[in-house]
């Protein structure tokens, strides 16, 4: 192991006793059958303390791998591999965890109780849970197809254009919803509609996606809980303004935890990261202001139509 100088880097200096070389290379003897193949091993070893992870680049230090055959004066084969070296993060394995709680809470909680809610919700209730399920899936469809187009144009900033039109609606029809059947399973039943149709429509049934349903139901139904929406409808007779709030923190909550585990996701698995201050424009803007500003178009819609409704 060098540096991008062609020295021995210190970080990686070999802890064996035998066949270690001063130069700090690590080498094994092999034996290879005539006309065969063999496999060596040989350890690697780094020092945390003198890593230096954020300055770590493509090219910065240099694997070297040579063969010299016994009693040979020069190397019968010799290459040269750029290694780069990455931390593990503390906060993604953290965020992994706590989404995986969520997703096995969501998916117990619509295998145990989604039956008794399609048995105990009455049918006109079980068909405005749909219409609002199928208007969500509407949104997000519109927003996807909105998203390939404007991606091109702003890269990744076209999340915080495309979200404000996705979340504005999407986030007006669940409080809309929530403000008609304060129950708890109206936003889990909305949240398998608009999934089922969207598995129909782009045809996303892989285990990533239902992951991602669990996790959603599993945030979505704690936090309107604790918001005090699903407990009662006596929250329905507050003013406008804290039947405003309480909307608000409970979608709000809900979906920043969702944008959080979505970020966590991408970086645990497909190893996609962004800068700290791209992660919390996110969470500010789509994750929590988005969502207070739909549901302040939801209160005034949603009281005309539970006049409607009565």
């Amino acid at each position: 192991m060098t540096d991008a100088d062609g020295q021995p880097a210190p970080a990686f200096a070999p802890h064996l006793r035998e066949g270690s070389a001063t130069d700090g290379a690590v080498s094994a003897l092999l034996q290879v059958p005539a006309r065969g193949r063999a496999r060596a091993a040989l350890p690697l070893f780094a020092d945390d303390a003198l890593l230096d992870a954020d300055a770590a680049a493509e090219g910065r230090w240099m694997r070297w791998i040579t063969v010299t055959p016994l009693g040979a004066s020069a190397p019968l084969y010799r290459e040269q591999v750029p290694l780069t070296v990455s931390r593990g993060s503390t906060a993604a394995a953290l965020g992994l965890l706590g989404t995986l709680l969520a997703a096995v809470l969501g998916g117990g909680l619509l295998l145990v109780r989604g039956r008794r809610w399609l048995v105990e919700i009455p049918t006109s209730g079980l068909m405005t849970i749909a219409l609002f399920g199928s208007m969500t899936f509407m949104v997000s469809a519109a927003g996807r197809l909105l998203s390939t187009v404007v991606s091109g144009l702003l890269g990744p900033f076209s999340v915080l254009l495309t979200s404000l039109v996705d979340d504005l609606f999407r986030y007006a029809l669940m409080a809309t919803l929530l403000s008609l059947l304060p129950r708890v399973g109206t936003a889990s039943l909305a949240l398998v509609t608009s999934w089922l149709l969207g598995g129909l429509v782009f045809g996303s049934f892989g285990p990533g996606d239902l992951l991602s349903l669990g996790s959603q139901i599993g945030f979505a139904e704690t936090c309107l809980w604790l918001a005090g929406i699903t407990r009662g409808r006596g929250w329905l007779s507050e003013s406008a303004r804290r039947r405003w709030l309480r909307l608000s923190l409970g979608f709000g909550s809900a979906n920043l935890l969702g944008t959080a585990s979505s970020l966590v996701l991408q970086m645990v698995l497909y190893r996609l990261y962004f800068a700290d201050w791209f992660v919390a424009l996110l969470l500010a803007g789509p994750g929590a202001a988005y969502v207070g500003l739909a549901c302040a178009f939801a209160v005034p819609f949603a009281d005309s139509m539970r006049q409607v409704q009565r």
